[in-house]
This record gives structure tokens, C-alpha cells and sequence, in this order.
């Protein structure tokens, strides 16, 4: 395999990934639930063997504390983790434990997003910072920058820590008061399922629309 420079969105902005014919196809959570819950599953279990803070974030979240499962449609799972945390050896260790890295984010030349794919299952991990680029454990907003529809964003969300819980007698990591992270992020009506159209032409009743402010700008955020 070998990564690829394919997009520079603006200056110190780039994303690498593998060309079209070695990309994973991906599987929609909702439709193999427990092989992506097992999935994710075994993810936690290598960070935290790995010594690396993390928990589920955005849709993922979304879907785990409202529907007790994956949104319908969706077809990525969201893991945020330090960004500090994010480095080419943890990438290699994952790669070790069969996530395969597909696709890298870098803003100034430094690694803060990552895409692994294992079982079919597209893993969006992105690492957590302050504004000021310090580590996040004593403040109040996070940073955290992902590619999407029509480009790249950064986004800021309240820091709440973290806490365990279970989802189908798997354990996993999510935000302390994820009710809070959500509402910053969906804004205060994310418990009620809104039809927005997916990139990938699947509709989905399950995105309400984001309110989350944004550092940098995309035109698009499921």
C-alpha cells in the first residue's frame, strides 16, 4: 500500500490517501451491527493496551446514547483520542492489530487525523487539541479536525472528560456528560432525528443539523 497526496484544501492542509483500486469498500454499521460493535470493540481494547486515551465522538456517539446502536446509513465509526497520542507508531500498532490505515489528514505537516479500515468498517480516529495547540486534560474546549463532504474542518466542543459504559456486553469509552458534548455539537434538539441527504446518496433520518462552531470552514458536516 502507499499513501498519496490527493488533496491540498488550503495552506498546511493535506490529506494522503491510497488510489482507487486499493480503497476499502465499507460496510453501513447499522446493517452488520454486532461484527462493527465487535469491531469497535477490539479498537478500544488496543489503545487501551496501547496506553492511549480515547473515546467515541460525533455520530457515533450521537447514535450509541440516543438509539442505543449505529445511526441508520451511517458508515463510519468516530474516535477521538489526544493529538499528542496520534503518532506513526501508534498508526504502525493498530496496523499490527489489523487497522489498516487508508487515509492521513496533516496540517502543518503534523498527523491529526486518521482513517483505518478493518472488517470492511471505515475508523475515523482524530486527534484532540487546544486552540493554542497545548494538551486538552485541564481545558474547557477541544479542537479536533476531520475531512468531509467538501473539505476539510476544524470544530470545537466542550471537554467533559471521560467515562466507561456498555453497549451490547461490549465496554467502550465515551465523553463524561455526553448529553452536553452532543448538544454542543447537534444542538439542543439532537434526541429528535432530522432526513438529511448522505454523500453517499443514502438518505438518513438521523443527523440533526450541527451547530458546533468551527475554527476553519468546510460547506459540509453530516
Amino acid at each position: 500500500m502507499n499513501l498519496q497526496l490527493v488533496i491540498k484544501h488550503r495552506v498546511g492542509v493535506r490529506m494522503e490517501r491510497l488510489g482507487a483500486d486499493e480503497r476499502p469498500r465499507f460496510r453501513v454499521l447499522s446493517d452488520h451491527w454486532e461484527a462493527a460493535l465487535a469491531t469497535l470493540g477490539d479498537l478500544s481494547r488496543t489503545l487501551d493496551k496501547a496506553g492511549v486515551e480515547h473515546f467515541v465522538s460525533d455520530g457515533t456517539l450521537l447514535g450509541l446514547i440516543r438509539d442505543a446502536g449505529f445511526i441508520p446509513g451511517d458508515n463510519d465509526i468516530d474516535v477521538k483520542l489526544p493529538l499528542e497520542a496520534l503518532t506513526p507508531d501508534l498508526v504502525a500498532t493498530l496496523a499490527g492489530a489489523g487497522f489498516v490505515p487508508f487515509r492521513q489528514i496533516f496540517v502543518q505537516n503534523r498527523l491529526v487525523n486518521v482513517g483505518v479500515s478493518r472488517d470492511s468498517f471505515h475508523i475515523d480516529i482524530a486527534g484532540l487539541y487546544c486552540e493554542d495547540g497545548t494538551a486538552f486534560y485541564d481545558q474547557p474546549m477541544l479542537h479536533s479536525t476531520g475531512c468531509f463532504r467538501n473539505g476539510f474542518l476544524t470544530y470545537a466542543f466542550p471537554h467533559t472528560g471521560r467515562e466507561r459504559f456498555a453497549v451490547g456486553g461490549v465496554r467502550l469509552w465515551r465523553p463524561s456528560a455526553p448529553e452536553r458534548m452532543l448538544g454542543a455539537f447537534y444542538g439542543p434538539g439532537w434526541r429528535v432525528p432530522v432526513p438529511v441527504p448522505r454523500a453517499s446518496g443514502c438518505p438518513s433520518t438521523a443527523w440533526p443539523t450541527p451547530t458546533v462552531p468551527c475554527a476553519s470552514n468546510s460547506s459540509g458536516r453530516r
